[in-house]
């Protein structure tokens, strides 16, 4: 895997002027509460997959993804996993979902904002739940106006999660989800 991480980012490198992007585990930072043997192989293979895009800067920017919740677990892992490897993190991307409750409350998701900023990566919340009231909320909880906003938010055609699928919406469905979104 990280010969293929190597390859990507060098066929990049000079090309898009560091504008790739590369996240080696999708949501591959966990929690506490996964079992230590396969907590630890996780964090190791994105180590190495930081590691081996890291070999190839300016391209690709470095990324690493994890649901938006637990945020002092999952940071504090993060945290670890970044000093022993040394690599310096361009972006943090959080997904943010409903499930069957609110989603992650305004101070989780403030953790996750003061982290990145703290160590100046960038913030984007990759996978938003297309859930109305949850789009505004998040937006509102994480955009202030300050140098610290989150560079994006991108919704998942998810509208609700207790449904059990994992895209219950259409792209005009999506878009026009967005677009009430984006008038409050």
């Amino acid at each position: 895997a990280t010969a293929f991480i190597r390859e990507v980012g060098s066929a990049a490198a000079g090309r898009l002027d560091g504008g790739l992007l590369l996240d080696p585990f999708n949501e591959g930072v966990p929690s506490e509460a996964l079992k230590p043997p396969v907590r630890d192989a996780m964090l190791e293979f994105l180590a190495a997959g930081l590691q081996a895009a890291a070999t190839v800067r300016p391209a690709p920017k470095l990324v690493a993804s994890t649901q938006g919740n637990r945020a002092d677990e999952r940071l504090g892992l993060l945290d670890r996993t970044l000093q022993r490897s040394g690599i310096r993190l361009d972006l943090l991307d959080i997904h943010v979902y409903r499930g069957r409750g609110t989603g992650p409350d305004d101070a989780t998701l403030g953790r996750f904002r003061d982290w990145a900023a703290a160590r100046g990566t960038g913030l984007v919340v990759g996978e938003l739940q297309a859930d109305l009231d949850l789009m505004r909320r998040i937006r509102r909880t994480l955009t202030r106006g300050d140098g610290r906003d989150p560079v994006g938010y991108f919704p998942w055609p998810l509208a609700d999660a207790e449904t059990g699928c994992h895209v219950d919406m259409d792209v005009p469905q999506l878009l026009g989800r967005m677009r009430e979104a984006a008038r409050e």
